[in-house]
């Protein structure tokens, strides 16, 4: 069972295309120096309440190996009449925007969700954490989820193409209506998702649906039910206390890494909330441990606590109390 800590749970979208394949397509092609570099595909998505035709594209061929290798680079102009820049391999040279999703509004406002090309990563179109390769059309998203983890009821989904809002099921998927290919939003509404739930990346992802083929979205989302809290004590020979105020206590993975930290307060309490779900090691800072050459109890000198997967109800994890010893 796989859990990518701190993100713990998944809710599922399926999407079923329509079957038709009858979706008109106009295809211009731009010609430099007598041959064709790109291709803009147009294709119209069902008219509905919200969502009107879609701009797209859908093909960005690398240049033909008989270029002039003297010639370095080609620019053009996209049809947000902008100038992209090219090599010779076909990696765009520059930041350049594409508009991938041009929604007209009913009310004749236009909104206009943007992929980013990024000179540094190798001429792909990024958009959060979708991608589309523009030499293969393919795509990915990250943060992917097996089909053990832990999935979430009741979060409200709102999709492009319809008016009103979903939720998911028990079984943390979401079915929704039959659409035409295209690229498409969905996205979470995150005004009315359960407060101790958040996502991991954005609220709203790009897809694109393929005709004959169900389309799956997964939205991977944080839980933040753990709360922590107790004391340190450092006492000295006769059992004395020394004064605290102002320790950190520190809060690691598995992997020993630092995820959260709290000061102490006058009467030597800490305090974590908001933690997610997982195992995790509470220990005294280290820097404070070899600043006053303090040596952990064998048993209370790191604490292990266990959040278990849920995202409900608050677990509170009390009398969590460290003890070190000074000489």
């Amino acid at each position: 069972m796989k859990f990518f800590v701190p993100v713990l749970f998944a809710l599922y979208l399926t999407l079923c295309p329509a079957f038709s394949e009858s979706v008109a397509t106009t295809v211009s092609s731009l010609n430099i120096n007598g041959a064709d570099y790109y291709d803009i595909e147009i294709l119209p998505v069902p008219s509905g309440d919200i969502l009107l035709p879609v701009k797209q594209i859908t093909k960005i061929f690398n240049l033909p190996s008989e270029i002039n290798h003297s010639q370095k680079e080609i620019s053009f102009t996209n049809f947000e009449d902008e100038k992209v820049t090219v090599n010779k391999n076909g990696v765009f040279l520059n930041n350049s925007k594409i508009s991938v999703g041009q929604k007209f509004l009913k009310d004749g406002i236009i909104e206009i969700n943007e992929f980013y090309i990024d000179k540094n990563l190798a001429g792909k179109i990024f958009n959060s954490e979708f991608t589309v390769d523009t030499n293969t059309l393919s795509t990915e998203v990250k943060n992917k989820f097996d089909k053990e983890d832990v999935r979430v009821s009741g979060v409200p989904v709102a999709v492009s193409w319809q008016s009103h809002t979903l939720k998911t099921k028990r079984s943390g998927f979401c079915p929704l209506q039959c659409v035409d290919k295209g690229y498409y939003e969905v996205k979470l509404d995150g005004d009315n998702l359960h407060t101790n739930l958040s996502p991991l990346n954005n609220l709203k992802q790009a897809i694109y649906v393929e005709p004959m083929k169900t389309t799956r979205v997964e939205f991977p989302l944080k839980s933040s039910v753990g709360n922590i809290s107790g004391k340190l004590n450092i006492v000295d020979d006769f059992n004395r206390n020394m004064q605290v105020t102002d320790f950190i206590i520190s809060l690691f993975d598995t992997e020993g890494k630092e995820v959260a930290y709290s000061t102490v307060d006058a009467s030597g309490g800490y305090y974590f909330s908001g933690i997610s779900p997982g195992k995790y090691k509470i220990a005294l800072d280290n820097n404070f441990v070899n600043d006053y050459n303090l040596i952990p109890d064998t048993k209370k000198g790191e604490i292990a606590v266990d959040i278990p997967y849920a995202y409900k109800e608050f677990v509170e994890l009390n009398n969590q109390d460290l003890i070190y010893k000074c000489y």
